[in-house]
C-alpha cells in the first residue's frame, strides 16, 4: 500500500506527516486537491556518485599497483642476473682441493677394554709404550699383586 505524505495542514495531519486512517475516497479527494502526495523514496544520488567515485579511486590504485609490479618484475630480472654473474666470479676463486687430501678418511680409534672391565680408548702403539706383566713364581700371598715393569 502506497504511503501519502501532507503537503498543507490538514485536520490533526501536519506538512510532511504520514497520512494514516482515510478511507480510499478521501485519499482520492485530497490527491486531486493537491493537499497531499503519495510517497516516493528520493533516489540516492550521492550513492551513485560515491560508488563512481570509489570506482575511480580504485582504478587509480590497480594503474598505480600495476606499474608498482611491473617495476618490481624488472629490478628481480635485473637482480637475477646480477646473482648469476657473481656465482660465476666466485666459482673463479675456488680453489680446488687436492684428492690426496680427502684419500684417508678419519676413522675413530676402536675401543678396548681394561683390566678392571671398563672400556676406554685405545691408543695407537707408536705413542703407548710397551709394559711387561709378569707374575711371581711359588705361592701367592693372600692378595695376588702383579709386577709391572716398564720396557723402554
Amino acid at each position: 500500500m502506497p504511503k501519502y505524505i501532507a503537503k498543507h495542514s490538514i485536520g490533526l495531519f501536519m506538512p510532511g506527516d504520514e497520512i494514516k486512517g482515510l478511507d480510499a475516497k478521501r485519499i482520492q479527494a485530497l490527491l486531486a486537491s493537491k493537499a497531499i502526495e503519495e510517497y516516493v523514496e528520493p533516489v540516492d544520488e550521492q550513492q551513485e556518485d560515491d560508488h563512481s567515485v570509489q570506482l575511480a579511486e580504485l582504478t587509480a590504485k590497480n594503474a598505480e599497483l600495476n606499474a608498482m609490479l611491473l617495476q618490481l618484475t624488472t629490478e628481480r630480472d635485473a637482480l637475477r642476473v646480477e646473482n648469476a654473474e657473481l656465482k660465476i666470479k666466485v666459482e673463479s676463486f675456488v680453489i680446488p682441493v687436492p684428492d690426496a687430501l680427502n684419500e684417508t678418511p678419519f676413522e675413530p680409534l676402536p675401543l678396548a677394554e681394561n683390566q678392571q672391565g671398563t672400556v676406554q680408548e685405545s691408543v695407537p702403539k707408536e705413542v703407548q709404550p710397551e709394559v711387561a706383566v709378569s707374575k711371581p713364581k711359588g705361592r701367592p700371598p693372600k692378595a695376588q699383586t702383579e709386577t709391572v715393569t716398564k720396557i723402554e
